[in-house]
């Protein structure tokens, strides 16, 4: 009887401790996604890339670095420059990314997350042209050394309602 209470002990923390795991990768997600939105709504190009995937974030500052230096970039293209790097939907779409980044409002609905890579489900509102738009969208993710950052983004669907 004891040996069972021990054993039954050990997988229910075992238990707890896993699903810890991923609660803990949720909510650094989570976020990071809040910090996104925050960034963009302030358009806050440093605090954006801080929240991108290396990959995505790393050639854009590069670029900055030199034009910084010859001409002071305007806001307007960096932020163009941060959503095309997000996913070709913004070029496609000829999206005001700086109208849609300003007024972007993120609620996020799920979560899904395999090894290292996370897909965080979303409810996004925005204004285009002065009109109010919703879509439902995901923010890819990815575990570098510990920390996650949004890899890309796309647009799945309009949101039902």
């Amino acid at each position: 009887l004891k040996k069972k209470v021990i054993i039954g002990m050990i997988c229910f923390f075992g238990i707890i401790l896993l699903t810890g795991c991923g609660n803990k990768n949720k909510e650094e997600c989570n976020n990071i996604i809040n910090e996104f939105e925050y960034a963009c709504n302030e358009l806050d190009v440093d605090a954006m890339l801080r929240c991108l995937h290396p990959d995505v974030a790393d050639p854009i500052k590069a670029i900055l670095s030199v034009t910084n230096m010859i001409s002071g970039e305007e806001t307007e293209d960096i932020v163009d420059m941060i959503a095309s790097g997000l996913g070709e939907q913004f070029e496609e779409n000829g999206l005001d990314s700086e109208e849609m980044f300003n007024s972007l409002d993120i609620e996020i609905t799920d979560f899904e997350e395999n090894e290292g890579a996370a897909d965080v489900y979303a409810d996004i509102s925005f204004n285009l042209a002065g009109e109010p738009m919703e879509r439902y969208g995901v923010f890819h993710m990815t575990q570098v050394n510990k920390q996650w950052y949004i890899s890309s983004f796309e647009f799945t669907a309009d949101t039902a309602g």
